[in-house]
């Protein structure tokens, strides 16, 4: 079986415990306007232009069969609506600065991968990790990859938003180890407004698989006046203690380097003016959590549930 992946990260420490390989799958339903890999946005490859690496020659214009190039003073323009990903603008590229993103690889072509550094899981308590994108836009192909990994002995986790038919997390359950649930916003409203889907349905999976007997970490991606106020905070610390207070909340800081895939993508990129929190404000969500009688993951006192 066959799927879309857009990159493989080695040697992750911040993808679950230990030291592990992330495996990135094209494809997500949400629309958050922060997101830190809009590139696994769509489900399939895309062609992307690297301002930096780029000479302005023009060979990849002329070798465009479609007419899809055009070349300005400071950019390569891209009409994606007539691109075909054909490829042959990135063949011609002497510079590389032209990519197509999203390849498509086997279980096997990732296993290859993967078990490259199996010494280095078994010492670390470390293993394979399924993000994207959303991993469960690919379900079948993640359920297959982590069932390769789970017989070669490989702890598996999986990072979703949880916006799916619960049959796609009901798939990849046996052979997950652990998952990573990202809780976004807990008003509707806001929650529609900033990843322009409804919440209604990532409450109804949270709530089942806090049901599951398999290890949950939810993990909040702090973005300064979207998911990072108080308010939102204590809303998701009051929601997950109220559905089981054993699963830990883990909190991301805003990471603005992002920002140049989004150019590179021919895409605006909407908070620009976003920075990251402090210590001390980190500090300070850290304790709403507490306050509000949930865990926070890492510390003495939290666990991941099971």
């Amino acid at each position: 079986m066959n799927g879309i992946v857009f990159d493989i990260q080695r040697f992750s420490l911040h993808d679950g415990p230990g030291i592990r390989t992330t495996v990135f799958l094209k494809g997500c339903r949400l629309r958050c306007k922060w997101c830190q890999n809009p590139e696994g946005l769509a489900p399939k490859r895309e062609l992307i232009w690297w301002d930096g690496k780029c000479v302005r020659c023009g060979r990849c214009v002329e070798a465009c069969p479609e007419g899809a190039l055009s070349l300005s003073k400071k950019h390569v323009e891209i009409d994606r609506a007539a691109c075909t990903l054909c490829g042959r603008c990135v063949t011609e590229c002497p510079e590389e600065a032209l990519t197509l993103v999203g390849e498509e690889m086997s279980v096997g072509d990732v296993m290859n991968v993967v078990e490259r550094d199996t010494v280095f899981y078994d010492t670390s308590e470390g293993g394979m990790t399924l993000s994207g994108g959303d991993p469960t836009v690919q379900a079948e192909f993640s359920a297959e990859l982590l069932k390769a990994c789970r017989s070669a002995g490989i702890h598996t986790a999986v990072e979703t938003g949880m916006l799916c038919d619960w049959s796609a997390l009901d798939l990849i359950l046996p052979h997950t180890d652990l998952f990573l649930l990202d809780l976004k916003i807990m008003d509707p409203d806001e929650h529609r407004r900033w990843t322009g889907q409804d919440n209604g349905g990532i409450k109804e999976n949270f709530e089942r698989l806090c049901s599951e007997r398999v290890k949950k970490i939810v993990r909040i991606a702090l973005v300064p006046e979207m998911t990072g106020t108080r308010s939102n905070v204590t809303a998701i610390a009051k929601y997950v203690a109220s559905v089981d207070s054993t699963v830990p909340i883990e909190l991301l800081n805003f990471n603005p380097l992002c920002r140049s895939k989004y150019e590179k993508l021919g895409r605006d990129f909407p908070v620009t003016q976003a920075k990251m929190f402090s210590d001390e404000q980190m500090a300070e969500f850290r304790q709403i959590i507490r306050d509000a009688g949930a865990a926070v993951y890492g510390e003495a006192s939290s666990g991941m549930s099971a």
